[in-house]
């Protein structure tokens, strides 16, 4: 492209102040700027390109735009070290299986019958987190009829052994999964909601309330999957916390924040 850069104006309703992005990479075609909240309304864009001496052309676009929801989601690093489970089923599938990253293997719970409670697992994370969905992968090769369709999800303040009676959880929140894809070759499962956990917690538990064929999995009925992916996520609610960035109390650490995630947004 003939040009040494793009710079694009805007008025942020969101943050209530005047914005400028550019964009050095004169091999594209089109630029996105984020974040934008579709709570802010209309956003009106002014795009001015410059030439390779520097020099602003005279094309100059202006555009008033939408934004969709905002959302961001951080893949939360899982390994074998961070998943238990009280009800591994002694001749297959272990609970490393889970968090491996090999869609061509599976966990797989009990299914002798010596576990005649819900199956769950456990995690402990390196780092606390307040807003959580998950994905996972279905197992291949099976009828599919104990894929999850409904967890809840339960928290406590402290480690705690995987024999802890679930009265010292608290639970936060229920993930309803779309199973409508029976027929994928990865079979992935996505979460359609997120949990709040109203608060910042290390330590969960993912514990299943409904498979695919409708059993409530209560009197210990096993179920399997091959790959579980939990991701931090930061929605509109938690982008409100955050929208003080001028002089408020907490306006410098809510700049860190964005800056993080879209670096520069803030000089």
């Amino acid at each position: 492209m003939n040009y040494s850069k793009i710079v694009v104006t805007y008025h942020d309703p969101f943050f209530d102040m005047d914005m400028t992005r550019e964009f050095t990479d004169n091999t594209v075609e089109s630029v996105k700027i984020e974040p934008t909240f579709k709570s802010a309304g209309e956003y009106n864009f002014t795009v001015t390109t410059y030439g390779p001496t520097g020099v602003a052309t005279n094309d100059v676009l202006t555009k008033t735009a939408t934004s969709e929801e905002f959302l961001i989601k951080n893949k939360v690093p899982l390994t074998a070290s961070m998943v238990s489970t009280n009800a591994q089923e002694g001749s297959e599938g272990p609970i490393a299986n889970l968090v491996n990253g090999n869609n061509g293997d599976y966990f797989h719970t009990d299914w002798h019958g010596a576990v005649k409670t819900t199956h769950f697992v456990q995690f402990k994370l390196d780092k606390a987190i307040q807003t959580i969905t998950i994905d996972y992968v279905g197992r291949n090769h099976n009828n599919h009829g104990h894929d999850i369709k409904k967890a809840k999800i339960f928290v406590t303040d402290s480690e705690k052994t995987i024999d802890t009676p679930m009265s010292d959880w608290t639970e936060k929140g229920e993930i309803t999964f779309d199973i409508t894809n029976d027929e994928n070759a990865n079979r992935m499962i996505p979460g359609t909601n997120t949990v709040n956990l109203t608060g910042e917690y290390k330590y969960l538990r993912f514990f299943p309330t409904e498979c695919r064929d409708g059993s409530n999995l209560a009197g210990g009925e096993w179920w399997n999957m091959a790959e579980l992916t939990m991701y931090q996520v930061f929605d509109q609610a938690f982008a409100d916390t955050k929208k003080d960035v001028k002089s408020g109390p907490d306006a410098s650490a809510n700049k860190t924040f964005w800056n993080e995630h879209y670096p520069n947004l803030f000089q």
